[in-house]
């Protein structure tokens, strides 16, 4: 070979070998930038291209869109009615919102009772608000108080089933004293007996049918009931009954808890009504 052909092939070999050094140095030094160098070089070489919602150290979200969503909001967890009159359903209003980007749809308000109802529209547009229609219908309770769960069903991801508790207390047509018994502690053998007074506050004429115990299978309590003397009543004219309640002798050691359901067929709306009795024989 000629010495010129020599002096050529070991030109182009040194020439590779800068090369190689330097793709290696530049290597060597991208491993050493952080992400948000990196980022930044990717930016300024356009590599990025024009991708919607690009923000370094995160994925792109799709279409460049965020938290694109409903989001529903109540004006209050828990909504209490207060005192309802015994014959008449009683209404009530909350405020909803759609705190979300895309329409709100309501699928349907489920109810732990039909005594309590909720009602709204079937779509709440972004940024709006609707009337929660609520009613309490004291005809389908029982007793004098009310607390249920109204489960609003959305398309919130985060909450698909939003729960509201509805309380009411409806006026009474009667009065319990007390309306709960609570005898302590009873030695065994022993029979003590208390009395449980039941007055009549409506103007429609009270009495009672009958009364059924419910609980302790041992007969742990001996129920009777009798009408209180009219010269005794505390209203003229608002009749009233004393429930006598005894221990038994044969009332084993241990707690002892029973139900007391008073029935009646003075009242359109209230058939019967409960009251507790506990001790603890020892």
């Amino acid at each position: 070979m000629k010495p010129q052909g020599i002096i050529v092939i070991a030109l182009v070999g040194l020439l590779l070998a800068a090369v190689l050094i330097v793709v290696g140095m530049t290597g060597d030094e991208s491993k050493n930038l952080s992400n948000e160098e990196f980022i930044a070089q990717l930016r300024v070489s356009g590599n990025t291209g024009d991708v919607p919602g690009f923000v370094p150290g995160r994925a792109p979200t799709i279409d460049g869109q965020e938290n694109m969503a409903a989001k529903i909001e109540v004006e209050a967890n828990v909504y209490d009615l207060g005192l309802i009159a015994s014959d008449t359903i009683a209404h009530g209003q909350l405020k909803v919102y759609n705190r979300g980007k895309v329409p709100l749809k309501i699928s349907g308000i489920d109810t732990q009772c039909p005594c309590t109802m909720g009602f709204l529209p079937k779509e709440i547009e972004p940024g709006g608000e609707a009337i929660m229609e609520i009613t309490v219908d004291p005809n389908l309770m029982q007793g004098f108080y009310s607390e249920k769960f109204l489960t609003i069903k959305s398309n919130d991801p985060v909450n698909r089933h939003f729960r509201v508790k509805v309380r009411a207390s409806v006026s009474p047509e009667i009065a319990i004293e007390p309306n709960v018994l609570n005898f302590g502690i009873v030695e065994v053998g022993d029979t003590p007996e208390r009395f449980i007074r039941i007055r009549q506050l409506a103007d429609d004429d009270f009495t009672i049918s009958y009364i059924e115990s419910r609980g302790s299978e041992d007969k742990s309590f001996i129920v009777g009931h009798r009408e209180v003397p009219e010269e005794d009543w505390a209203h003229p004219g608002k009749r009233e009954y004393d429930v006598s309640v005894a221990v038994s002798p044969t009332a084993s050691p241990g707690e002892h808890a029973i139900g007391l359901y008073v029935y009646t067929d003075s009242y359109k709306r209230l058939k019967s009504f409960g009251i507790r009795v506990e001790m603890t024989v020892q």
